[in-house]
C-alpha cells in the first residue's frame, strides 16, 4: 500500500538535495558565471540546474502524495465498524 515510510525519507532527502543543489548551481552560475561569458554560454548549466529542480520538486511531490494516500487508507480502516 503505497512507498513506505523508508522510502518516503528517501524521496524527501533525495528531492531536498536536488533542490538545493539546483538552486546553488542557479546562484553560482548568474552571479559568477554570466557577467563574465554571458547567457547564451551559460544555457547548459542552467538548463541542467533547471532539470534538477523540476526532479527534486517532482520527488517530493510524490511522497506528500504518497503520505496523503495512507493517511486517508489509515483513517478509513480505523472508521470501519467493527
Amino acid at each position: 500500500m503505497g512507498l513506505g515510510k523508508d522510502f518516503r525519507k528517501i524521496f524527501y532527502g533525495g528531492g531536498a538535495i536536488a533542490i538545493l543543489l539546483s538552486l546553488l548551481l542557479i546562484g553560482r552560475t548568474v552571479i559568477s558565471v554570466v557577467p563574465l561569458v554571458g547567457w547564451a554560454q551559460c544555457a547548459p548549466h542552467l538548463a541542467m540546474a533547471t532539470f534538477f529542480l523540476i526532479v527534486g520538486v517532482a520527488l517530493v511531490l510524490a511522497a506528500r502524495r504518497d503520505a496523503k494516500k495512507e493517511d486517508a487508507a489509515l483513517a478509513a480502516e480505523e472508521k470501519k465498524p467493527q
